[in-house]
Order: C-alpha cells, then structure tokens, then sequence
C-alpha cells in the first residue's frame, strides 16, 4: 500500500550500500550475530515503515494544498520522504545479503 503511494517501485532499491561488516566491530562476544542481524533487520523496518507513512502523509497532503509555496515544501517533503525510504531498502537488502552470507558461513561443511 505504501510503497504504491509514495511511487516507488521494487526496481529502484538498490541504489546505495551500507557496510554492516563494520558495526561487528562494537559487538562484544555475549551478543551472537543472529541476534545482531535480527535487531538490525527489525530496526530497518520500524524505519521504513515510519518513512512510508511519512511519504503518504505527504502524498496526500500534496494533494489538497493549494498554496504554490507550501505546495513546494510539501514535495519536497515528500521526495526527502521516498529517498530515505528507497535508502532504507537498499539497507535492508545489503543487511539481507550478509545474513545469507553468514548462513552460509555458518553451515559451510569445513566450519569447526
């Protein structure tokens, strides 16, 4: 529903890549990475879940404004919106790309 109102489609995700790799290094050795994967992945969707009301809210808004100068705040409101939204699921698709990655590094047949 979301995605369709602020007028992203599944094609234009991938734009950008987040290194995760890089926050293992502030993980002490109590935290397992399955964990840490799971609170990562859990966090990107709360935040993009709350971007693409914001982008809807801002769709809708867009709408109904008639004013030229809030009409223009609005949409760029709403294309800071979509942006971070698109930002987000790039994250999340690198995040879910280290998790397969791990897996596989995990039931790898030569791991002790």
């Amino acid at each position: 529903m979301g995605a369709k109102v602020c007028g992203i489609s599944c094609r234009h995700r991938h734009t950008e890549t987040v290194d995760i790799s890089q926050s293992f290094e502030f993980l002490g050795p109590s935290v397992s990475m399955g964990k840490y994967f799971l609170v990562m992945k859990q966090e990107l969707l709360i935040n993009i879940q709350k971007e693409m009301r914001i982008a809807a809210g801002a769709e809708k808004l867009f709408c109904v404004t008639k004013d030229r100068k809030t009409r223009a705040r609005v949409k760029e409101l709403r294309s800071s919106s979509e942006k971070k939204v698109k930002d987000l699921y790039t994250s999340l698709h690198k995040l879910n790309e280290e998790i397969a990655q791990w897996r596989e590094e995990e039931n790898a047949p030569g791991k002790i």
